[in-house]
């Protein structure tokens, strides 16, 4: 007779038998599609019209709303209030600028100030300790970019209780939240040269080239033999030591373009021609990414990029267009992903990517280099990309949280509102038809994506589409720091020329300023003891007066043009934020009503001779308008039981999901259920 099991012998086959079942059940997943800039109204009218099936599909299934956005309604706010589930007070974003004090010393000993815009969402340290060797100036303690937001990420939360988290592109994550999650830096990544995109045009007629070109190059080239020579530039080497007040020399890399001495066509070749680094191309066609390798010290690559070319023209005019030239994935020159080695791997699965923050050159159709066809046909190589990433992904996704950022909704609105709004200023009535209903176009795709989505997903797994904000037309420019210079809330110095040197806030006379703004909404009162601001004159206790005043009287601002109230609301910021970044927020956020919107200049702490003014550039739709008249919106194949949702009640859903208890510094609640420990 055999002898009975013990007690520890039963537990261990009972726990052998259960290890397959658990194996096989079904690991629950949460999508989540960032859809930048989609917005409520027109999302509206088309699921009346019949225009996106997949998502009325998703919306019968289980909900759709409207989603209250960030105050203000700009990417870098909002994207970092769905990062922490705080507002603006807890997390420290404000605007897409904040400003900074600047203090020199003088021969004499004493103190001067300068006031400057900077970006609110990183910076870079300075370098510490350098070792000079031959001429160069080597970093032992390098300076390193810092993200300024603060407040913890969602996918860190995840991460400590074991829930595997994939996040493409999310903006505000550069440099990436240290983490063990899958994630790749969105925007606020700079391109190789450290900024946020140079174009370059090189053509044997410089006058030939658009006269507004502001943020790219123009580069006279001449043709000999039908062979073009010249450089690719790249980052400063800041390794070279160079004189006090002196640049550091450009880094480069020899660019050869050979023309058809008969035909429209072209081959492209970047330094050391081989496979991946020289292209043919025809008249009027985009190239596949170049790779190209900067060398800091000779023989010694430093940064590689990547570069995209666009033959515009071979002749008459010689004219090829050069797309800012973005930190190559494979090998990036700093981290743009966790773990670092991921971007690489995302480029050997899916082809070379844009790492550079905002991916679309607007800058060069807002300048008049390319034109909206040529824009379009550029913006559906990077929407095309997304979409094959985004399937990569999913095809990889077995448990955990996925969240895929496009950003096209959001950049061709701002870029093509004019091209099917027939009331906007800058209209041209000879618009391409496929110029005309682009932003529609790209709504009935993105439409298609989310029923490829939705087709690959079980029946337990979780699927949220939503945007950050909506869109509204951007007819008029009103400049606030005109106005608050006009009202007497901002002194110039005495010496200053506003007419002819418009300046900024470098004119100001800080002894006498009471107000400015920085930024597209924000005003700040110039109040002593604050901001670690040494030319403070508002007493602390007078603020709230001073706010109040300001407020009513911009309210009774109207559109000279047509008598329209030109703002919505103000927003005290006292009333609307809350969190421990409070003490450095403004003290006004105003509330545009749809069609107006600050002046780039005003953001810029700059002055313009008169308030308003009509937009007549190609950047024609916007969102930096009041919250309420910009909402985003939000999908889910679960029902949404939450009255009013707002962006920053996503994050605790997703917490929510995994069973996570919802920290005491998030605002929000979840869409559906109850709060665990709630």
């Amino acid at each position: 007779m055999s002898k009975p099991l013990s007690l520890p012998v039963l537990a261990l086959v009972a726990l052998a038998l259960l290890l397959p079942a658990c194996a096989d059940e079904p690991k629950h997943k949460v999508v989540i599609l960032g859809i930048d800039g989609m917005d409520h109204a027109m999302t509206v009218a088309m699921l009346e019209a019949g225009e996106l099936p997949n998502l009325a599909a998703l919306a019968k299934e289980g909900g759709f709303s409207a989603l209250g956005t960030s105050i203000p309604p700009e990417s870098p706010v909002a994207w970092s209030n769905f990062i922490t589930g705080r507002n603006p007070g807890g997390h420290g974003i404000f605007d897409f600028l904040h400003g900074s004090w600047l203090t020199e010393k003088q021969a004499n000993g004493e103190a001067t100030y300068t006031f400057m815009p900077i970006d609110s969402l990183a910076g870079v340290t300075e370098d510490s300790w350098v070792l000079p060797v031959m001429g160069y100036r080597l970093p032992l303690s390098p300076g390193q970019p810092i993200n300024k937001r603060k407040g913890t990420a969602f996918w860190e939360l995840l991460e400590d209780h074991d829930v595997p988290a994939t996040i493409f592109k999310i903006p505000g994550n550069f440099p990436p939240t240290p983490t063990d999650q899958q994630t790749i830096s969105g925007m606020g990544t700079p391109d190789v040269q450290g900024g946020y995109g140079t174009y370059y045009v090189y053509t044997d007629d410089e006058f030939a080239v658009s006269d507004r070109v502001q943020s790219g190059q123009v580069i006279t080239v001449s043709i000999y033999d039908n062979v073009v020579r010249d450089y690719l530039y790249g980052p400063d080497n800041t390794l070279v030591a160079v004189e006090s007040g002196q640049h550091a020399p450009r880094t480069t890399v020899p660019l050869r373009v050979d023309l058809d001495p008969t035909l429209p066509l072209a081959r492209i070749m970047v330094g050391e021609a081989s496979d991946n680094r020289q292209v043919v191309l025809k008249e009027g066609e985009w190239s596949d990414f170049l790779e190209a390798d900067f060398d800091i010290i000779p023989h010694v690559t430093g940064v590689t990029g990547q570069v995209r070319f666009y033959l515009q023209q071979v002749r008459p005019v010689f004219k090829l267009f050069v797309d800012p030239i973005n930190v190559s994935p494979r090998k990036p020159a700093f981290d743009i992903s966790t773990p670092p080695e991921w971007a690489a791997e995302l480029a050997e699965r899916n082809g070379p990517f844009l790492t550079k923050g905002m991916p679309e050159n607007t800058k060069a159709l807002e300048e008049g280099v390319l034109s909206d066809d040529e824009m379009r046909e550029h913006s559906l190589l990077i929407y095309e990309q997304r979409k094959k990433i985004l399937f990569d992904l999913l095809g990889r996704h077995d448990s955990g949280l996925l969240f895929h950022y496009f950003s096209s909704i959001d950049l061709n609105s701002h870029m093509f509102w004019r091209c099917m709004d027939e009331q906007h200023p800058g209209h041209d009535p000879n618009t391409s038809e496929a110029s005309r209903d682009f932003i529609r176009y790209l709504y009935r795709d993105i439409d298609q994506v989310v029923g490829r989505v939705r087709a690959e997903l079980g029946e337990d797994d979780t699927l949220i589409v939503m945007s950050d904000h909506g869109f509204a037309p951007y007819y008029r420019s009103f400049n606030l720091n005109t106005w608050l210079l006009d009202n007497g809330y901002i002194h110039l110095k005495p010496e200053a020329d506003r007419e002819s040197d418009p300046g900024g806030l470098t004119l100001v006379d800080w002894s006498k300023t009471r107000a400015y703004n920085i930024g597209f909404a924000c005003i700040y009162l110039n109040v002593r003891g604050q901001r670690d601001n040494p030319m403070g004159v508002v007493e602390p206790g007078d603020v709230d007066e001073l706010v109040d005043e300001i407020c009513m009287r911009l309210m009774k601002e109207k559109d000279p043009k047509t008598g329209e109230p030109i703002f919505l609301t103000m927003y005290k910021t006292r009333d609307v934020y809350s969190g421990e970044a409070l003490a450095t927020a403004p003290e006004i956020v105003v509330g545009f009503r749809r069609k107006f919107r600050n002046s780039n200049e005003s953001a810029l702490g700059k002055f313009l001779p008169d308030v308003i003014q009509d937009n007549l550039n190609a950047w024609s739709g916007c969102h930096l308008m009041a919250a309420e008249e910009v909402p985003g919106v939000v999908f889910s194949n679960r029902r949404i039981e939450l009255e009013d949702p707002k962006l920053y009640d996503l994050t605790p859903t997703i917490l929510f999901e995994y069973g996570i208890e919802i920290p005491p510094d998030m605002v929000g609640r979840p869409l559906w259920g109850a709060a665990p420990g709630s």
